[in-house]
C-alpha cells in the first residue's frame, strides 16, 4: 500500500492495538457526552447566537456590506422560484461567467435571509462567477425537510 494513501494511517491504526483501544475510548467517551448532556449540550452546541455574545455586529456588517453591494452591482433581485413567501432569489451575473454559485444562506433553518448575504457575490463575480443568493421559507412555518426539498429548485429550472 502507498504510504501517501489516505488508506495508510488506517492501517497505522489497525496495526497498532493500543491505537484503535484509544481511538475506540475517544469515541465511546464521546458517545456518552453526547447522550448524558441533554438540553444543556445542545443549548450550548447549538445556540450560536449565545456561543458568540458579539453576534448583532456581525449581523449589522453583512447587513451593510451586502446593502452597498446590491446597490453597487449588476442584479436581478428577487426571482420566485416557489409559492412560498420566502422563495425566491437574487441573481447577480458576471460579465464574462465561467462559472455559477449557489448561496444558500445560515440561520438554522429559522432566521435571515438573502438580503443579509448580497455581500458575498462581489469576489465570486469579480472573478467570472455568476452568484445567486437564495432566501428559503423558515420554521417553524415550514418543516426542515421542505427548506432541504426547495432550496435545489432555483438550480434545476
Amino acid at each position: 500500500m502507498d504510504a501517501s494513501s489516505p488508506w495508510s494511517e488506517l492501517k497505522i491504526i489497525i496495526d497498532e492495538p493500543a491505537a484503535l483501544h484509544d481511538s475506540a475510548g475517544l469515541i465511546l467517551a464521546s458517545i456518552r457526552t453526547l447522550t448524558s448532556s441533554g438540553a444543556a449540550f445542545a443549548e450550548r452546541e447549538y445556540n450560536l447566537r449565545a456561543a458568540f455574545p458579539d453576534h448583532p455586529q456581525w449581523f449589522a456588517r453583512w447587513a451593510a456590506d451586502s446593502e452597498r453591494v446590491r446597490a453597487s452591482m449588476r442584479m436581478v433581485r428577487d426571482v420566485r422560484y416557489g409559492a412560498g413567501p420566502k422563495q425566491i432569489v437574487d441573481l447577480f451575473p458576471a460579465e464574462r461567467p465561467r462559472g455559477a454559485l449557489l448561496f444558500i444562506h445560515g440561520g438554522y433553518w429559522r432566521a435571515l435571509d438573502k438580503d443579509d448575504h448580497s455581500f458575498i457575490a462581489r469576489p465570486f463575480v469579480g472573478e467570472g462567477i455568476g452568484v445567486a443568493v437564495v432566501s428559503y421559507d423558515l420554521c417553524p412555518d415550514v418543516r426542515i425537510t421542505d427548506i432541504a426539498n426547495s432550496v435545489g429548485r432555483p438550480s434545476s429550472g
